[in-house]
This record gives C-alpha cells, structure tokens and sequence, in this order.
C-alpha cells in the first residue's frame, strides 16, 4: 500500500511540475490569467506556493511564518489582519485563530477557492479576489495589520506601487504594514538573479516570474505612496519594510518623529523572529 501512495505521489508531482511549467507560457496577457490557472489544481498551487508536497508539510510550514509575523508584528485577538497575496491561505489558516478578523486577498478566484476550503472551519475568515487594477476592496482606515510576504517579487514594479497606496489608503492610522521583495543588492539576491537570468536567457520571461528590487528603490515607493517607514531591513537576499500610517492629528515634524519612535520601541524587541522568515 505504501510503494503505491508513494507512485501515485510521484506521479501527482510530475503532473503538477508540467502544470507549473505550461503557466510561463507566452500566452497569458495578463498575470490574473496565469494564477488563475495554477488555482486550478490544488496539488500545483500548493507546490507554487511554498513547494510543499503535502496538506501536512503546508500546514507545518504556514505555522512557522504565521507565528514570526504573529511575534515580529505584534498581532493580537483586537486586531483586523489583512493579507495582500494570500495564495492556498498557507499562513492565514494558521493566524486567523490568533486576530480578530482575518482578511486575505488574492488576484486568482481559483486560489481563493482553495483557500475558502482549507480555512472553512475558521468562522473569521473573509476573502476576496481582486481584479486586474490590483485595487483591495475595502473601506479605508479598516486594518490594523497588512502584510504581504513573497508576493511583490512576482508583480511589475507600478502593481508593487500601487499595492503600496493602496495599503495606506486601507491601514488604520498608526497600524503596521509589513512587506518585503527579492534583493538584488546583496550576493544571495545577486546569485538567485544570475539563476533567472540564465534560466530565461533567449527565451520567453514569463509575467510572474521572480522580479528584484534594490532598499533604495522600495523605500522610494513607498515613501511616495504616504507610509512612514519604521523599519528597512536587508536580511539574507529579502529587503523588508516595516512601515505605518500617521494619524491626521499629526501636524508638527517633531510630533510625527515623537509618534514613529515610540511605535518604534513597540515592535523593535520581536524583528529578530522575522529573520529568515518562510
């Protein structure tokens, strides 16, 4: 019984890898297209998601990332959590239990399928696909946490901008929002480029395929968007922004660094859970 689950399983994956390979096809005009069709098959949008090979390992792994973000961002039972890319729902599953209400959004409608099954008996639960424009569908002002994590390495540039206004517009004044992207500014973001600029030489570079960045050129962004950046951190090849919105009240530069440091000191103690975050 055990060498046949173990031939089925190989034969699962093979498919799957061929499914995986067929999204980098020239066809896609759009990225929706090609999430949409990973979305369809659960077994090819777990392995893109974080190459887990089961419902268990996806488990077991979303519960190491949801429990750093938990820590490192100071997520509590008061708090509206959204999650901007949430894929199969790999870490929200995990942290709903520990927020007041989590929110995952996600470009592909067959992703937050799967994701509606594997969190449906979590009751503060909500999700919602996002169309084209990247815009999240929600009032202003309504989250405490937004955090997007291994998503903006597959977008273009002007859709990472737009995440960005778009998660202040939707952060509550002196709410935190964390994110991070591939950084070509180190060796190991140098390296994994040279992989996928062999990988794609002469060929078709498929619309989500991994995309780098550089601090200087995130911290533009956002600062452009409106946030207030708390911390930029570079660990390993990711470059991570820990950044909030100031409250309207805020008139004065001496007030605003006042408020931003004392933000500050409340997360500063938890960031080392963040370091090699999956």
């Amino acid at each position: 019984m055990f060498q046949i689950k173990k031939f089925f399983n190989k034969i699962q994956n093979q498919l799957s890898e061929r499914k995986l390979k067929k999204a980098e096809s020239s066809k896609w005009k759009h990225s929706k297209e090609i999430w949409e069709y990973i979305g369809k098959d659960e077994k090819t949008a777990s392995l893109m998601m974080d190459a887990s090979q089961n419902e268990q390992d996806l488990q077991r792994k979303g519960k190491i990332t949801a429990d750093k973000l938990i820590k490192g961002l100071g997520i509590n039972k008061t708090h509206k959590v959204l999650e901007i890319g949430c894929g199969v729902g790999r870490i929200g599953r995990e942290l709903a239990p520990q927020c007041k209400e989590w929110f995952g959004v996600d470009i592909s409608s067959t992703i937050i399928k799967i994701t509606r099954k594997r969190t449906a008996h979590i009751d503060n639960v909500h999700l919602a696909v996002l169309d084209k424009s990247f815009k999240i569908p929600f009032p202003d002002d309504t989250f405490d946490r937004v955090y997007c994590h291994v998503v903006l390495m597959h977008i273009q540039n002007e859709d990472m901008y737009t995440y960005f206004q778009e998660i202040k517009r939707v952060l509550k004044p002196g709410g935190i929002a964390f994110y991070d992207a591939f950084n070509l500014n180190t060796e190991d973001g140098w390296n994994r480029f040279l992989w996928e600029y062999e990988r794609y030489k002469g060929k078709f570079r498929p619309l989500h395929r991994s995309r780098f960045t550089t601090s200087q050129e995130i911290k533009v962004y956002t600062e452009k968007a409106g946030l207030e950046i708390l911390f930029l951190r570079e660990p390993i090849f990711w470059v991570e922004i820990l950044a909030t919105k100031l409250p309207e009240t805020i008139k004065e530069n001496q007030e605003k660094i006042s408020f931003l440091n004392d933000l500050r000191k409340t997360l500063e103690p938890n960031l080392s859970v963040l370091d090699d975050i999956q």
